[in-house]
């Protein structure tokens, strides 16, 4: 509908891929679908999973937020949802038919949405949260942080995270970044400096720098 903006962001990780849409601008509720083709091969759903299978290739997707999925008999596959700015976090994890399928749960989060990926068991397994914010903070059990969009990889100990317009980043307690504001363009373009502090190792100080743009 007129007046309604989608904002879309994509996270590549080693594995899969994450879409994260974001609509603004409605006054009354509306459908709103994500939408894929099956092509030649064969797809399912169950509760929030789409499934599409292609010879011994598999793609999974996955719905954080609650959504109505149909299959229908020209190959289109909708997601839906009837609100008024609805926001979308899904994960798609493409595999073979030999390895196994991830564990993806929504988590419950205040102020957001969040969503948890769990890959393999034992010692190579890993945990990775992604979170959208919809309000100041979003928070679960894990994460608290006022960054639009985060990612987290944790394979115990922690290898990396991601955030998008954060000026704080806490994990497990322990808070891994922290910006005396958050940084725009127009902070860049005129050259104003920023001072953020960011954990390296948890048994030595946190390193600090200013960071500085240059017109």
């Amino acid at each position: 509908p007129n007046g309604i903006t989608v904002n879309r962001n994509f996270i590549f990780t080693k594995d899969y891929l994450i879409i994260i849409d974001k609509t603004s601008g409605a006054q009354n509720n509306h459908e709103y679908s994500f939408n894929m083709w099956k092509g030649v091969g064969s797809a399912s759903s169950s509760s929030n999973k789409v499934t599409y299978t292609e010879g011994n290739s598999i793609l999974e997707s996955f719905f954080i937020t609650p959504v109505t999925i149909s299959i229908y008999a020209e190959g289109l596959i909708k997601s839906k949802i009837n609100d008024t700015n609805p926001s979308f976090i899904s994960i798609h994890y493409p595999r073979f038919s030999t390895e196994s399928s991830p564990t993806v749960t929504t988590l419950s989060a205040t102020g957001g949405k969040a969503g948890q990926i769990q890959i393999g068991k034992g010692a190579g397994a890993s945990t990775e949260i992604v979170t959208l914010k919809e309000a100041d903070e979003v928070s679960t059990n894990k994460v608290k942080t006022d960054a639009e969009i985060s990612f987290v990889r944790d394979p115990n100990p922690l290898e990396y995270f991601f955030i998008k317009n954060g000026s704080y980043f806490v994990y497990n307690g322990i808070e891994y970044f922290n910006s005396s504001k958050k940084a725009t363009p127009s902070d860049l373009n005129e050259s104003r400096s920023i001072e953020s502090k960011i954990l390296l190792s948890k048994t030595k100080n946190p390193a600090v720098r200013s960071f500085r743009g240059t017109p």
